[in-house]
């Protein structure tokens, strides 16, 4: 269901005030790069990625594509140099994997999707965002069977209860959505992304009624744009469904991101 105008203008608020908030956030994530390779510690460049993820989301509210694409483009042209230096966990790759796919790079997508792959875990815990992100490089890796294995991991830690519900009725689609597009069902696939929009909307609104109400909101704009959902549409296209079918990813219109170039 389509936001109100007045929902719409509490979003469009929100965005501004987020890009007066980070308007450096691409120089400062250039400055803490080279305190992380100097230091060889990555908490630098994470600290600032959280700002300029949430500039990105907020130009992407306000369909502002030079922004957009300033901040795209400079997460991207470090997402190879953060997997292969510092070697994360797959959830800290997980922007880096989605934006890599939604903004048609392969090579950067390759070559994370690869360190996902390849990341060494000290524990078998099914965590969320974990799953998204190796889901996916199995889905960009053509690894259908490991694809299909995650969801089934994912849809049993559901079942166990692992997340809260919010997180679970959100995981349950992902899962079908992944291991549908795994078997190449591409009809079965969009039905289970809509539900998965309609889940992330549902949230939005929750926010911003409080935000009405006048009561406090830990919303952030990069809350606003479900870039692994996102990620997963682009797959969906490219494996032959419709892009006109898939459904509109977010509220507003989204820009092209194409463009970008690292």
């Amino acid at each position: 269901m389509p936001m109100t105008s007045e929902q719409l203008e509490l979003l469009r608020n929100l965005a501004k005030a987020t890009q007066l908030r980070y308007l450096d956030a691409v120089e400062q994530w250039e400055r803490n790069w080279r305190i992380a390779r100097g230091s060889n510690k990555v908490m630098p460049v994470l600290a600032g990625r959280m700002g300029l993820v949430d500039y990105m989301a907020a130009a992407q509210i306000l369909d502002d594509q030079p922004a957009y694409e300033a901040a795209a483009t400079t997460i991207l042209s470090h997402a190879s140099e953060l997997a292969s230096l510092f070697k994360p966990l797959p959830e800290v790759l997980l922007v880096e994997l989605s934006l890599a796919i939604i903004c048609k790079q392969r090579s950067a997508r390759r070559a994370v999707a690869k360190a996902v792959s390849a990341a060494k875990l000290d524990d078998n815990a099914v965590l969320y965002e974990r799953s998204q992100a190796l889901m996916l490089a199995a889905l960009v890796d053509l690894d259908h069977d490991l694809a299909r294995k995650l969801a089934g991991q994912l849809l049993q830690a559901c079942a166990a209860r692992q997340f809260d519900k919010a997180t679970t009725e959100q995981a349950e689609q992902w899962a079908v959505a992944t291991s549908k597009l795994a078997d190449r069902d591409l009809e079965g696939c969009a039905t289970a992304l809509a539900a998965l929009q309609a889940l992330h909307f549902k949230r939005i609104e929750r926010e911003l009624s409080r935000l009405k109400r006048g009561a406090s909101s830990a919303l952030m704009a990069c809350d606003l744009v479900d870039l692994p959902g996102n990620a997963l549409r682009v797959l969906l296209s490219e494996s032959g469904y419709n892009a006109q079918q898939v459904g509109a990813a977010q509220v507003w219109e989204m820009p092209s991101t194409s463009t970008v170039v690292v």
